[in-house]
């Protein structure tokens, strides 16, 4: 009866994880790669203006720059935004498990195009440093730009951030060929929790704008920058923190997972039970 329940809780917690990283997954896939698209800024003329016109809106949290910043920087936008597209649309289909269950190919080719999508966006992420794209940041995307504001960033703590995504992704993909499933489970979800941060900070800023429509409130340039990277720690420490607890608390156990996966159904008062055969450990 205890193995039931706990079964049961194990089994509404990965509906959670799924129902909540699933959708933020793609969201994220659609900023990058439909809109606002940073990636077309510089390539597309007419997307300049677009972007300018939008992060003039007096009520934003995002600084003027963020999405014009990469205009004269084909490499990173190469390296670093489109990779965290794909890696966004493969790692919606890695937690989905009907497609886990059924298409165990798909998974695993996501599986490996994710692993390589981290490798190219945290070569990305460096291009950034060195181009001075994460400290100089630009107020006005005219041209010629505005002055320059200095931000001070903890490089140290994006670079733990950027080892941490990488060296998940590496772990997670190591015990997936050993046939460690459990513990692959438990790594990837590790690794989602590490890139995931950068679209709760998106879902946090567009609350935060929807709150200074509402109420009229508006932010100076280094407001936005401070309220923009701000949000980004409290993002990363909530992922990262929450993730840890989905998985200390037992919450994620009975996720299926690759090859050698089979199902157990226990009928009990009605109740249908599936459970792991192939694991080797956790």
């Amino acid at each position: 009866m205890l193995h039931m329940l706990t079964h049961l809780m194990s089994m509404r917690g990965d509906n959670a994880l799924v129902s909540a990283a699933v959708p933020l997954l793609l969201f994220m896939a659609c900023w990058v790669l439909i809109f606002p698209a940073s990636y077309r800024v510089g390539w597309w003329p007419s997307d300049v203006v677009l972007m300018e016109r939008l992060v003039s809106q007096p009520f934003l949290a995002t600084p003027a720059d963020v999405v014009i910043k990469y205009a004269q920087h084909p490499a990173v936008k190469l390296t670093h935004l489109l990779p965290s597209g794909v890696w966004s649309i493969c790692g919606a289909i890695q937690l989905i498990p009907q497609i886990r269950s059924s298409v165990p190919r798909l998974h695993r080719i996501s599986g490996q195009v994710m692993f390589l999508c981290s490798i190219l966006i945290v070569i990305g992420y460096a291009l950034m440093e060195a181009s001075g794209l994460v400290t100089t940041l630009q107020p006005s995307g005219t041209t010629p730009p505005g002055p320059t504001i200095q931000m001070h960033l903890p490089h140290f703590t994006f670079r733990l951030l950027s080892a941490w995504f990488l060296l998940t992704a590496g772990v997670a993909l190591a015990h997936a060929r050993r046939g460690e499933y459990k513990a692959h489970r438990r790594w990837a979800v590790r690794h989602i929790a590490s890139g995931a941060w950068v679209i709760v900070q998106r879902v946090f800023v567009m609350w935060l704008a929807a709150w200074a429509a509402m109420w009229h409130v508006t932010f100076s340039e280094v407001q936005r920058h401070q309220l923009f990277y701000g949000m980004s720690a409290l993002a990363a420490a909530v992922c990262l923190i929450g993730a840890e607890l989905h998985l200390q608390l037992g919450i994620g156990s009975s996720i299926p997972g690759g090859p050698g996966y089979s199902t157990l159904r226990f009928r009990t008062n009605g109740i249908r039970l599936m459970s792991n055969a192939g694991d080797k450990n956790d």
